[in-house]
């Protein structure tokens, strides 16, 4: 189950404003620079909101909390944003912006489910295993998405 650290309120603000930037992206019309905007600071906000969930528990557990399915779901939403939001501002690259919604909504469908139904934990392994299994699994997701990225744009 997904503990108090890792505010699920704040969760849930952040896929509300996450949908409402896919709805206001997929809605945009040629000459009409409103609804573009409006999509980019719902997104910001989403973002922002998940950035504050990921440090409330990174201090209330002293770790990132990837130690479970929903707090690596997260982890993962908080870092396909931050990626997009880079590539965005240097590629400009529009068409990326429906695939992250869609991976994000469906990371937080994820979590989801699994704070709902709950999932055993962690098996109990050496500390400083769990760490860089951790380490190497973030770095080669985040690895994927630059190269997806890449080969998109």
């Amino acid at each position: 189950m997904v503990g108090p650290s890792l505010a699920p309120g704040l969760l849930v603000a952040a896929a509300a404003c996450y949908a409402a930037s896919a709805a206001l992206a997929t809605g945009d019309t040629p000459g009409r620079r409103w609804p573009r905007v409006a999509a980019q600071a719902a997104l910001l906000l989403g973002v922002a909101l998940v950035t504050v969930a990921l440090a409330r528990a990174t201090l209330a557990d002293g770790h990132l909390p990837v130690t479970d399915a929903a707090g690596a779901c997260t982890t993962l939403i908080w870092a396909a944003s931050c990626v997009y939001l880079v590539l965005h501002r240097s590629a400009r690259f529009p068409a990326l912006a429906p695939v992250l919604l869609a991976v994000v909504l469906l990371l937080f469908g994820g979590a989801g489910v699994v704070a709902l139904r709950g999932a055993p934990g962690a098996p109990e392994l050496p500390g400083w295993l769990v760490g860089g299994h951790v380490c190497a699994a973030l770095a080669a997701y985040v690895a994927f998405l630059l190269a997806f990225a890449g080969g998109v744009g």
